[in-house]
């Protein structure tokens, strides 16, 4: 049961960096959608246009939320004053949320395209996809 030669700083490297190496895979993996969307032709329709936003919401929240909240956890307490924790605190729910709109906005966009495929399909300009891509962000 008990190990003499166990170290624990083994195990405390793997649980620190763990969290960094989500944080930029999440990042770079999110970058890459962007990417791929802006630079190829053929990807550039109304519906990865919510795709790309939902890229970007979920960007921020691995550039502006995981670093603090994954500093936050290893340390057990908020490192910075109380006004850095209600920013950080606000940030996290703004993006958040605003991710979890994307999904549901792009659930929807898709359940109407399918019930109503003559009658939605029509709709989708990209100039009413930008609306409702600036809508969810204004929401939030």
């Amino acid at each position: 049961m008990f190990n003499p030669n166990y170290s624990s700083t083994s195990s405390l490297t793997v649980v620190h960096r763990s969290p960094v190496v989500i944080i930029f895979v999440t990042a770079a993996g999110n970058l890459l959608v962007c990417l791929a969307i802006a630079r190829e032709r053929k990807l550039q329709n109304t519906t990865n246009y919510f795709l790309m936003s939902l890229s970007i919401a979920d960007c921020l929240v691995a550039i502006l939320v995981m670093p603090m909240g994954m500093v936050s956890e290893v340390l057990g307490r908020f490192p910075l004053p109380h006004y850095a924790c209600v920013i950080f605190a606000t940030m996290d729910v703004l993006c958040c949320t605003s991710s979890i709109w994307h999904m549901s906005t792009m659930s929807m966009d898709r359940y109407f395209t399918i019930r109503f495929p003559f009658r939605y399909g029509r709709n989708k300009t990209r100039r009413i996809m930008f609306l409702k891509i600036i809508a969810v962000f204004g929401i939030v």
